[in-house]
């Protein structure tokens, strides 16, 4: 994190972002399912296509979230250093998502269906080692960025923790408050 705020910050942010909203739709098509309902191409188009938009989008609003409550809690950081760290964080997990490719070419629509693999076969069990190596990675991301923050805000780990906690729950808040005026329309 110093080498980056020595040099450009705002350096690879966006291609970072992108190639995390890429992984995060593949994430998140897996998770609910989709190829039941969507041929497995379109998934892969949809990632390609509105991956790196909602990656940057992401990035551009929990980065301005993140700086905000920062600020509220004492934070020194400029926005753009916020934006670094938030982006650098995602590279454990699009380290990641280059291991889509042989979980695809081993279990194939799997990844993206219902259909229930078999407990103790082959596909079950690399499904559960992906799992756990995803789970470890997610976890490496979240130390970084935990680290980083509370470097470039210049506080603690856990005032770090609070500032994302209460990013996160504004975010959500406002979320909940748009589907809320959704549902009444």
């Amino acid at each position: 994190m110093r080498w980056i705020q020595q040099n450009d910050p705002d350096d690879m942010v966006i291609i970072l972002a992108c190639f995390a909203g890429f992984s995060e739709i593949l994430v998140s098509a897996s998770r609910l399912n989709l190829g039941d309902q969507v041929a497995i191409p379109v998934i892969f188009a949809a990632a390609v296509v509105l991956g790196p938009i909602m990656g940057i989008a992401g990035l551009i609003i929990m980065s301005i979230l993140l700086w905000r409550t920062g600020s509220w809690l004492g934070g020194e950081s400029r926005l753009n250093m916020v934006r670094a760290v938030l982006a650098w964080s995602f590279l454990p997990i699009i380290c990641y998502s280059v291991l889509w490719i042989p979980q695809y070419i081993l279990l194939g629509d799997v990844l993206f269906e219902s259909r229930v693999v078999i407990f103790g076969s082959k596909g079950h069990m690399l499904i559960v080692g992906f799992n756990v190596l995803r789970l470890m990675i997610v976890t490496w991301s979240i130390v970084i960025f935990l680290n980083c923050l509370s470097e470039v805000q210049k506080f603690g780990l856990w005032k770090a923790l609070v500032n994302i906690v209460l990013s996160v729950s504004i975010l959500m808040l406002v979320v909940l408050f748009i589907a809320a005026v959704i549902s009444v329309i």
